[in-house]
């Protein structure tokens, strides 16, 4: 449930406190925040697929709701938060700090599998934020700002990165493709078919296919799906069992 303070609109989900100007809280954001069904899908298989000493990278941070459920795990070491739209950064920002959360970095930035010192990116803000990224669509855009980018192959091994948590509104199947996760065991990633479409699914499910990973249905849900490094987990599991 929402209410008015003097620092904009405020609500709680799963026990993460969010505030945020009531112009970056659209009715069909703010509705998705009161019922808990914002990222609803991403915070449950997030909770199953964490385990002890992970070191987060996070692309996509949003308002910071699941950035802070992974901060404040106990299981979690470090996480880094990337955020493209400038808007959100700061919000993601906030709300970590809201919660207390001291072991988490957020980086108003775009990702590259490799990137050069001052290369920067195209990035389309829409009215309802979930709906801004990378590509133009038909969907229409507020404002086009450039976000500075940063080397996504180089992150990955200079912190150590061992779990990657994607959702960037259909960039994740270039991205990833040209990812080197050779030091990555899980990767969890919502896919955007309504702008990929099934053929840029099935590139994803290939490519991680390809780097050893397996889509794992235990912990899936719906198009938020996590895959596992083949021979990270038992091959079979006892019913019921995650």
């Amino acid at each position: 449930m929402s209410i008015e303070s003097g620092r904009g609109l405020a609500f709680e989900l799963r026990g993460v406190r969010i505030q945020a100007p009531s112009d970056v809280i659209t009715p069909s954001i703010a509705e998705a925040l009161s019922t808990g069904a914002y990222e609803a899908e991403e915070a449950r298989i997030v909770s199953r697929a964490l385990k002890t000493g992970d070191r987060v990278l996070e692309i996509g941070s949003g308002l910071g709701f699941v950035s802070t459920l992974i901060a404040r795990d106990e299981r979690v070491a470090s996480l880094v938060a990337i955020e493209a739209d400038p808007r959100l950064a700061k919000r993601a920002a906030s709300t970590l700090a809201l919660n207390g959360c001291a072991n988490a970095e957020v980086m108003n930035a775009i990702l590259a599998p490799a990137a050069s010192a001052g290369d920067m990116a195209v990035f389309y803000q829409r009215p309802d934020f979930w709906m801004s990224s990378m590509f133009e669509t038909d969907v229409p855009y507020d404002r086009a700002v450039k976000v500075p980018v940063l080397p996504l192959n180089e992150m990955l091994l200079s912190r150590s990165i061992n779990c990657i948590v994607c959702d960037i509104e259909g960039g994740e199947v270039g991205l990833l493709k040209g990812a080197d996760m050779s030091g990555v065991d899980r990767v969890i990633v919502e896919l955007h078919d309504h702008i990929t479409g099934l053929s840029g699914v099935s590139e994803l499910f290939e490519d991680m296919q390809r780097k050893g990973f397996a889509y794992d249905p235990r912990c899936s849900e719906g198009t938020v799906v996590l895959f596992r490094r083949l021979g990270y987990c038992e091959d079979r599991r006892p019913y019921g069992a995650i």
